[in-house]
């Protein structure tokens, strides 16, 4: 038995590579910036909306808002760092931010911030406004249509993982409209596996599908990688280590390739 227990600093240098920040309105974010860019063009940015576990816990017990989590917690934010990535997009800034509670507890209060992140950092760095794209997990798959529901005009791709789309009641904390799926212009690749017990696929990321005109989407079996077999909601693995594909093109092939 340990009568205590003090956690030193966590060192990490893929989780390292992220640059702290906060927005004007002090919404948390990490930000990777390329190593190089091809040529002299503006670079892709890449948003990654992280899951309903990675956020902060602020209430009147606790004041918990690490700017750490959403990068620690899964590999999505960090596969689009790797050297493979970088040079698929010929060099990306990846834009991680942080919400303070749960991306689903608040998506229309929530969705004015992420997109204040995205225009500080578009008008500190390089970016190419054309090649804007939104990735996320669970909350974040939910909050990724969000986000191209009211600023449909800012993405070039979205990449909806295991994504939540609400009771088609309307009733809850979080509800993508039919007629916003309908109305959905930017081009869309949803993923998840068909053994998700936390956001059925056939609920969401099927029914999404369906109303998305001309979206890709890659429906898995399960999660397997590596040999081992993971819970089926983890489907954003597949993402972070881009192993979709669709007409021989693979998912992170097909951001990069796409402009607004």
């Amino acid at each position: 038995m340990l009568d205590s227990f003090r956690q030193d600093r966590l060192s990490d240098p893929e989780v390292d590579a992220f640059g702290y920040h906060a927005t004007a309105s002090g919404l948390n974010y990490r930000l990777f910036a390329p190593a190089r860019r091809r040529g002299r063009d503006r670079a892709a940015l890449v948003v990654w909306l992280h899951g309903g576990g990675e956020g902060g816990l602020i209430n009147d017990q606790y004041h918990y808002y690490d700017n750490e989590t959403q990068l620690r917690a899964n590999r999505g934010a960090l596969g689009f760092a790797t050297p493979e990535a970088q040079e698929i997009f010929g060099g990306a800034y990846v834009l991680a931010p942080q919400a303070t509670s749960a991306w689903m507890q608040d998506g229309d209060g929530f969705a004015p911030l992420v997109l204040e992140a995205i225009e500080e950092v578009a008008a500190a760095h390089r970016i190419d406004p054309s090649r804007v794209h939104v990735v996320g997990c669970s909350n974040g798959g939910y909050m990724s249509l969000k986000m191209v529901a009211e600023y449909g005009d800012v993405f070039a791709t979205s990449a909806p993982i295991c994504c939540g789309i609400g009771p088609r009641d309307g009733s809850g904390t979080y509800f993508i409209s039919d007629a916003e799926l309908a109305a959905t212009t930017t081009p869309t690749w949803l993923v998840a596996s068909a053994d998700d017990t936390t956001l059925n696929a056939q609920a969401n990321t099927v029914y999404a599908h369906e109303r998305i005109d001309g979206s890709i989407m890659s429906l898995y079996e399960n999660v397997t990688w590596d040999g081992n077999t993971y819970p089926g909601h983890w489907s954003w693995i597949y993402v972070a280590r881009n192993d979709p594909r669709h007409d021989g093109t693979s998912i992170w092939e097909w951001m990069a390739s796409t402009r607004r």
